[in-house]
């Protein structure tokens, strides 16, 4: 009933706000110039402007900031890309994310947060020794903040379909009364989609080859509310305090309807029927407070603390069904999360014109989880058990700047120390496990200004890699009756040297790229047992893996339109084990991305964004090609107070993330099938209303919703 409600009130949403609009005064009307450092933006500039590994993507006044939630607008951002519900900077790796200066630690908080309140995105692909180990990119979203006190109430609603339809309305509440700024969000989503592939394992034996094929169907579905209430404060000309607060409540129900197809040594087949219901509860509830201060003397401070407390309850039916076995299997899991996150940065002037910044970070985690299940593949002892993780991180870091005339330098240095607990059960009492970590990362960047328009660069980062400390537990975890998750307590950290050498001349920006790790964590497949066909999914050491990529980035405007490309390839060399012998790997593998943005006329804009990647190998894992066609249309209409935008995703059909194949000791496994991400998503948002409730501190009456970008 709600979903057939919720439909028939996107049909009609159109003709409620054509009709509304008439009701509203003549103050309501939002300026359509906007100030961007003080300048006022006529005509058309440049969407991306870049120098020195770093992006500067102007959303406001473009169609980046009429795609809905942040995770719509990121998915057709030049540079970036969202696999699944993870963000991807091209040719670096997974960011940490920040707005206005505050780490983002929900990731869900940008399937709420709105693109209209985007001034615009930096990506830094050159992090420096500030960020916690492993930053590989940093993307900072500066949003806007007004400069009249007003209330302002917008309606968001985007439907998508797939292979299933989903819904997801926003309400979202802004105000300004004197120094104080709050805004408050509401988001409902109603997601279900129909997730189709098959998992497929072969056991290599003296005798034969063991395979199983999993076909998998499984209807998935979700409800989701989530309420971001955001306040900022100004305390004086140089210093402000934000408050966030954000609750999540999700529900997950996920029905699998798999047909396993097994073919023995003597390649006889038999088939097994395997229905898996899962359900599952989450709430969470995030709070983070901060205070930055800037002074006239180049000194800033900002500091941040972020607390969250999450609770996970799941509970897994699985029905395998054969013709030997009937077998049906319960499993129940009930886990809590207390984390807390404190972050300090310090910049300040030295002698002979120098700058220094000092960074401090601390992490704790208190994870408490019970797991309850009567699978009887499993010991009796292994059932019932109650696990307690704590785990904790201390670090410092300084950076120095200096410049000249024609270059620039910033050396830094990072300390980070690791404590990591693990409280298990064993026969009838509780044993602890643990690791601690001490090591210091080096980060180097040298920028070269020979002549006007040409910046070269070179830097070098090192980074450690450490799993996470579910992996101290061997406990098997059940996946199906071929098949278990186990940890790895004796694996040993990971070290990753980088270096980079950059080039930007006019509007083209080329990147050389060269990365050795030893030791890296990656998970392996095999099975362990000579006579049993069943599967460990363990995480494993690797030995040297060396990679080696270019990369050209272009960008140009034309009148009024905007192309930009960026094609990269790279090699990689590497080693595994497997059938007895060691594979050394040679492979190329290339990606690239096309965007185009075309402004018609004041109202509408359109955007064509192509992502593609070649057939990729990286360590053991083989990744078949794939490309994902996008394309955009968006309208502004009754000054900007109506926002339509009609996207669609994977046009080609040919954007499947999970064909790919893994070989490592006797085992071969992948997933195989046509999962893609074709769909059409329609986003609509109208201001309710926005009026002004103070002309204090603003010289123009109407135009209430003018904002100043917030450094």
């Amino acid at each position: 009933m709600m979903t057939s409600s919720l439909y028939r009130y996107l049909f009609f949403f159109p003709l409620l706000t054509s009709l509304s609009v008439s009701a509203q005064n003549a103050q309501d009307s939002v300026k359509t110039t906007v100030n961007i450092d003080g300048v006022t933006v006529v005509g058309h500039r440049p969407l991306i402007k870049s120098e020195a590994g770093i992006d500067e993507i102007y959303v406001r006044g473009s169609l980046l900031g009429k795609m809905g939630s942040l995770m719509k607008m990121f998915a057709i951002t030049p540079g970036i890309e969202v696999m699944g519900k993870q963000i991807v900077v091209s040719g670096a790796g997974v960011p940490m994310i920040f707005i206005d200066g505050r780490e983002v630690t929900q990731q869900k908080a940008l399937e709420t947060l709105q693109a209209a309140n985007v001034s615009k995105v930096i990506i830094d692909r050159n992090p420096g020794s500030e960020y916690p180990n492993g930053t590989k990119a940093v993307v900072k979203i500066y949003t806007y903040k007004p400069l009249s006190d007003f209330i302002a109430l917008t309606l968001q609603n985007d439907f998508t379909v797939r292979r299933r339809p989903f819904d997801a309305p926003t309400l979202d509440l802004e105000a300004k009364i004197g120094r104080w700024t709050t805004s408050v969000i509401y988001s409902y989503s109603l997601f279900q989609n129909l997730n189709k592939e098959t998992y497929f394992t072969e056991i290599q034996r003296p005798g034969g080859t063991f395979r199983t094929d999993e076909y998998n169907h499984d209807l998935m579905r979700s409800i989701d509310h989530n309420v971001i209430w955001t306040n900022d404060f100004v305390l004086n000309a140089n210093s402000r305090l934000s408050f966030v607060y954000n609750f999540d409540w999700t529900r997950d129900k996920d029905f699998c309807d798999e047909t396993m197809t097994v073919k023995d040594l003597q390649n006889a087949k038999s088939d097994k029927d395997l229905n898996i219901y899962s359900f599952s509860y989450t709430p969470v509830h995030n709070f983070t407070l901060q205070y930055y201060g800037s002074w006239n003397d180049n000194k800033e401070l900002n500091l941040t603390a972020d607390y969250t407390v999450k609770h996970d309850r799941l509970t897994n039916w699985t029905h395998e069904r054969s013709v030997q076995t009937d077998d049906e299997i319960n499993t129940f899991t009930k886990s809590r999360y207390n984390i807390l996150t404190l972050n300090g940065t310090y910049s300040f002037p030295l002698p002979w014109k120098m700058k220094g910044k000092a960074t401090a970070r601390y992490y704790y985690v208190d994870n408490p989880s019970d797991y309850i299940t009567d699978n009887p593949f499993i010991e009796a002892a292994l059932r019932q058990r109650q696990t307690t993780a704590h785990d904790q991180l201390g670090a410092g870091a300084f950076e120095l700047r200096r410049a000249w005339k024609k270059f620039s330098t910033r050396v830094g240095l990072r300390y980070e120390y690791t404590d990591t607990r693990l409280w298990l059960p064993k026969e009838g009492s509780r044993t602890r496990v643990g690791r601690t970590s001490s090591n210091l990362l080096p980060s180097v960047l040298l920028t070269y200004y020979p002549i006007k328009g040409l910046t070269m660069a070179a830097s070098y980062q090192r980074s450690v890699g450490r799993q996470g400390y579910r992996g101290l537990d061997e406990s098997p975890i059940y996946k199906d009756s071929l098949q278990y998750s186990v940890g790895n307590s004796s694996l040993t950290p990971s070290h990753t040297d980088t270096w980079k050498l950059e080039t930007y001349w006019s509007n083209f920006n080329l990147i050389l790229n060269y990365t050795r790790s030893n030791g890296v964590i990656w998970n392996q497949q095999y099975a362990p047992f000579e006579n049993s066909n069943v599967i460990f999914d363990v995480p494993m050491n690797f030995g040297v893996d060396n990679s080696y990529s270019i990369r050209l980035k272009w960008g140009q405007t034309f009148g009024k339109w905007y192309l930009f490309a960026s094609p990269g390839v790279w090699y990689e060399t590497a080693e595994y084990p497997y059938m007895s012998e060691v594979v050394k790997l040679h492979k190329w593998s290339g990606s690239g991305t096309l965007f185009s943005q075309f402004t018609l006329n004041d109202h509408l804009q359109m955007a064509l964004n192509w992502t593609l990647y070649t057939r990729s190998t990286t360590l053991n894992v083989v990744s078949k090609p794939k490309n994902n066609l996008q394309f955009v249309v968006s309208g502004s209409w009754l000054n900007d107070r109506l926002n339509t935008t009609l996207s669609f995703t994977d046009i080609l059909h040919k954007y499947n993330l999970n064909n790919m194949s893994q070989q490592f000791l006797n085992t071969t496994s992948g997933t195989y099938g046509t999962n893609d991400l074709r769909g059409v998503c329609l986003s609509v948002s109208f201001k309710l209303f926005n009026q002004n409730i103070s002309t204090q501190g603003s010289s123009d009456n109407s135009a209430p919703l003018q904002r100043t970008n917030n450094r």
